[in-house]
This record gives C-alpha cells, sequence and structure tokens, in this order.
C-alpha cells in the first residue's frame, strides 16, 4: 500500500522544469487504488496549507495539474469512480474548497488568465483558472445523483467567489460559465449573490461575471 506521505512525494517533490515530468513516459509510476486516491486527494486539499507548504508555487502547481488535468494522467478519474462510494467522493469535492482558502488565496498571484496577465502564466496560477475547464470533475450529466453533484460543485465554485485573491474568482466564474448550461440555476443564483456585493467592484471580474451567466468564457 502507498501511504499518504509516499503520495504525497511522488506528485509534488518534483522538479519544476519543462517539460513537465508527468509527460516523461519513462518515469516511474505510483498504484493507488481508487479508494486510496480519493482519501489522498481529500486529505491534501483538507491540510493543504500544511502539508503542501514544503513545496514551491511551481511544484504546487503542476502537482494538481498532474491530479486534476486528464491529459497529465488519470489520477482524476478516481473522483468519479463508482467503485467509491458517492459520499466519500462529494466530500473529497468539497475539500476543494479548502484548497482554494489555504492555497490558491495566500499563494497565487492576483492575475488573471481571461486577461493574459504575464504572472497568471505561473503553473499554480494556470490550474487555478483551468481547474474546471481541464478536469472532468465539471462534469455529471447522465450519472446517478447527477443534480447533488452539481449543487456540491457549484457551492465550491460559491466558496471560491468569496475569496479576497482575483485569481480565485475568477476561477470560480470561469467554471460557473461553462457548466451554466447544465445547472443554469445554481449558476445564476450563485452570480447573482456575488454582483449583489457592493465590495464587488473590479469591472474586469464585473464584465466576466456577465459573460459566466450565458456561457461565454474561455
Amino acid at each position: 500500500m502507498t501511504t499518504f506521505e509516499e503520495w504525497l512525494a511522488f506528485v509534488f517533490d518534483r522538479p519544476a522544469d519543462k517539460p513537465e515530468w508527468y509527460f516523461d513516459l519513462d518515469a516511474p509510476r505510483i498504484e493507488c487504488s481508487d479508494s486510496e486516491t480519493v482519501e489522498y486527494i481529500a486529505r491534501m486539499c483538507t491540510n493543504a496549507r500544511e502539508v503542501l507548504a514544503p513545496f514551491s508555487d511551481d511544484q504546487v502547481g503542476l502537482g494538481l495539474n498532474y491530479i486534476f488535468n486528464n491529459v497529465c494522467s488519470d489520477v482524476v478519474f478516481s473522483l468519479k469512480s463508482d467503485s467509491v462510494s458517492f459520499d466519500r467522493r462529494m466530500s473529497a469535492l468539497r475539500a476543494i474548497g479548502i484548497l482554494y482558502r489555504d492555497c490558491f488565496n495566500p499563494r497565487c498571484a492576483p492575475a488573471l488568465g481571461s486577461r493574459s496577465d504575464p504572472l497568471a502564466s505561473r503553473p499554480l496560477n494556470q490550474i487555478c483558472y483551468m481547474l474546471w475547464d481541464i478536469s472532468p470533475i465539471a462534469y455529471w450529466e447522465d450519472r446517478p445523483q447527477e443534480r447533488f453533484a452539481y449543487e456540491v460543485i457549484v457551492d465550491v465554485m460559491g466558496e471560491a467567489l468569496q475569496m479576497s485573491n482575483i485569481a480565485c474568482v475568477e476561477s470560480a466564474l470561469h467554471g460557473l460559465g461553462h457548466i451554466c448550461c447544465l445547472a443554469s440555476d445554481l449558476v445564476e443564483g450563485k452570480i447573482e449573490v456575488l454582483l449583489g456585493q457592493t465590495s464587488f467592484t473590479d469591472e474586469r471580474l464585473l464584465e466576466y461575471a456577465n459573460r459566466a451567466r450565458v456561457g461565454n468564457v474561455l
């Protein structure tokens, strides 16, 4: 059995050079069951402030890309595997809200990917911005308890909308824009709350929020 500490080191204790380590087809692999993977993702997100502290922002960004981007690995599909109970998988998805709070919010540069800000090209900012775009965890159509799954991920996006870092707010709007046609009432509700806040005055994000309402996001 692979321990959590071994899994964490395998994913994050890596060079942050190009080409990215996960594209080396000859690199050693690690074996984890779907059940272990769901547990470890949940633990990583829940304890992100502490367990990710030893790693640089670039290492964290690349590691999160490896976990959530199915172009880089098949790790993320454990979160959709029916071999793991639905409740455990939903708990892991909820923990992404803590990942936003304790990792993305304090560590991402306050930059907007939709505006091609140079700081937004950093690995950690990239996975923050693209999380709900490049990961299959955003799509639950025609699956058991589809509505509940959308409620969970929209709630996570709603938490991110309240973060102080504009990169987190943009990330959530990006995700809401991609699923607006799948859970339109949930998306509209979150965006209405955001637009109704007097503290929400960034003109760039106001424009992006209105685009997200109709799915016009990149």
